[in-house]
């Protein structure tokens, strides 16, 4: 049986370095970061883009109304026991994907949806804010929608099946292509 994090020594919970060490090492890798974005923008550097289809949408909600009433909505409980800390997003749009090649995809949209269903884009914190317009950007970039202000997502997020998407690696990690929204966390 594991000891609980309160329990156990330090020296397993963090590694052996300097405050100063830390600072060095987020620095660089803020800087390799910014440095890879720029050379995505200036096209130094092309990342293979994969043709994917749109298999299954999911909508995990908190919102009762939503699972009750539209099919492909489920309860926000079914993908995770507790909510992580520092999502203010109460719904997750889940999207399973087919790539060309290779196995088989998700990518999630956390968002927050008005009592109609439709995408909520006003945030406080800068980090929601940036997720929200993601999502809003993927709606555009693929002609879903031009108009979100209108647009009610748990009605009409079915109609996204056989849709036709591109799909890129990034920081080891599979994704949606959104032009200017590649993405390092959530």
């Amino acid at each position: 049986m594991t000891k609980p994090y309160a329990l156990r020594p330090k020296s397993i919970l963090t590694p052996k370095r300097s405050p100063e060490e830390i600072k060095e090492r987020f620095k660089e890798k803020r800087k390799w970061h910014k440095k890879r974005l720029e050379e995505l923008k200036r096209g130094e550097v092309e990342i293979e883009k994969i043709d994917a289809v749109i298999e299954d949408v999911r909508l995990y909600t908190d919102t009762s109304y939503f699972v009750e009433n539209f099919d492909g909505c489920h309860q926000i409980s079914e993908l995770w026991t507790t909510r992580p800390k520092l999502y203010g997003d109460t719904d997750v749009i889940l999207i399973a994907l087919k790539p060309s090649k290779g196995k088989k995809m998700t990518d999630i949209f956390p968002v927050v949806l008005r009592f109609d269903g439709i995408l909520e884009p006003n945030a406080v914190a800068r980090r929601s804010r940036l997720r929200r317009d993601r999502f809003a950007s993927f709606l555009k970039h693929y002609k879903i929608t031009e108009k979100i202000e209108d647009y009610s997502i748990p009605e009409r997020m079915k109609e996204w099946k056989g849709k036709k998407v591109k799909v890129v690696r990034y920081i080891g990690r599979d994704q949606i292509l959104i032009p200017n929204h590649l993405i390092r966390d959530l």
